[in-house]
């Protein structure tokens, strides 16, 4: 059902798209939001590339009638980094999570936010087992919103999950922190990974 609606979903926008194109309407916000969703559904697909392409573009138009501010422009930064990051283009996803970073919408001051994510794999064995635990994760986020020098400082069957919990987390792009337009060069955080997935930030 759900990849039926995707590809429903996906040929509209296709139309949609064309149809803007064919009326040369393609500086506006209506434009640029179609690129949008078509670029979230390739995204979704597992078509980065095609998702990049859109997505792009998106950007493109959005900028040109849109505040940066603006949460669709932000939102199309967001699955862009995402996009770049499954393709591994690093330098690519910089660019992006520092602009994230750079137009905050509420008061030009933030702390670090997760903004790209992969979920911890917790081991077979131990959820066969029945088994449950938590880590706490120490590590700083430097200015690009990579994770370095992460640590496990505490928990529950850490030989368990310490492994899954590191190699998920380093894969983990943040916004880095900043204050009134100044990147923080580094940013320290705490959080406590438990085995139902859920992260909790003290």
């Amino acid at each position: 059902m759900l990849r039926g609606n995707r590809g429903k979903i996906h040929s509209h926008l296709i139309k949609a798209i064309r149809i803007l194109e064919d009326a040369g309407d393609t500086h506006s916000v209506l434009y640029g939001s179609a690129l949008f969703r078509l670029g979230k559904v390739e995204l979704a697909k597992g078509r980065e590339k095609k998702s990049i392409e859109y997505l792009n573009k998106a950007i493109g138009s959005l900028e040109e009638e849109l505040d940066p501010t603006h949460p669709v422009a932000l939102s199309a930064h967001q699955f862009l980094l995402q996009a770049y990051e499954k393709v591994g283009m690093k330098e690519e996803a910089d660019k992006h999570c520092r602009h994230i970073a750079s137009v905050d919408p509420e008061t030009g001051e933030g702390e670090s936010v997760a903004i790209y994510r992969t979920m911890m794999q917790y081991p077979a064995s131990a959820m066969f087992a029945g088994q449950e635990g938590w880590v706490v994760v120490n590590f700083t986020i430097d200015d690009h919103g990579n994770v370095k020098d992460a640590e496990v400082i505490d928990g529950k069957r850490q030989k368990t999950s310490t492994k899954s919990a590191l190699e998920a987390l380093e894969q983990w792009r943040f916004r880095p922190g900043y204050v009134t337009e100044n990147l923080l060069s580094e940013q320290t955080k705490e959080f406590a990974w438990y085995t139902n997935w859920q992260i909790n930030a003290p």
